[in-house]
């Protein structure tokens, strides 16, 4: 017997020195922003509720354990998109060094990769991995709790093209802010929206 789960997608808290700069595995720190916001958070996810995992980059790791007390062990699953030989650099610096690589990834970033790095399709196929392994119950799984997941921007897009099928192109239609969460009900016949970028107070990550 396969049962249905609900997964809650958090995006971490702002980090640290990020502006302009293309971060995707690029192990940044949340800044003091960040870590104030998260730390405002305490409290509103019930940890012994939700089965809490959390990418292994620093600002999401850090932003879970604000929220719910400590950290999870980190899953590189989770991870943003990786960036390759642009990662850390400003998109001015690269769009100067890079343009006509940067420009073939841009018009098909779904598909192409930068120097070093995944494309957009290899991320939905790690993430989908995951979902596979993760998301649904079965009966010999006696902890149906909802899955909360700490990651990034790009993860969660991989998330909600992948559980709902969509085409991976559509991904920014999906808005993903700091500290918001979308909730889903997965089945085996489905998935459902039930909240989508949600402020995570609002979230109500303790009702299912």
């Amino acid at each position: 017997m396969v049962r249905g789960r609900r997964l809650i997608l958090v995006r971490h808290a702002p980090a640290a020195d990020t502006a302009g700069r293309c971060i995707g595995w690029h192990d940044v720190a949340l800044g003091d922003e960040g870590r104030e916001a998260a730390r405002t958070l305490a409290g509103c996810i019930a940890p012994a509720r939700v089965r809490v995992h959390a990418s292994d980059l620093a600002r999401a790791r850090e932003t879970a354990a604000l929220l719910v007390g400590a950290a999870p062990p980190g899953d590189a699953a989770w991870r943003e998109a990786h960036f390759g030989a642009w990662e850390g650099r400003t998109w001015a610096a690269i769009e100067a060094d890079d343009a006509s690589r940067l420009d073939a990834w841009m018009r098909d970033w779904v598909a192409t990769a930068p120097p070093g790095g995944e494309s957009f399709a290899t991320v939905v196929a790690r993430v989908g991995a995951w979902l596979d392994a993760h998301a649904v119950a079965t009966h010999a799984d006696d902890d149906a709790r909802p899955q909360l997941v700490v990651a990034h921007a790009g993860a969660i897009r991989a998330a909600l093209v992948r559980s709902l099928a969509i085409d991976a192109t559509r991904a920014f239609a999906f808005a993903v802010d700091h500290l918001h969460a979308w909730t889903l009900e997965l089945s085996p016949t489905g998935t459902t929206v039930l909240r989508g970028n949600v402020p995570l107070p609002h979230a109500l990550v303790s009702d299912g």
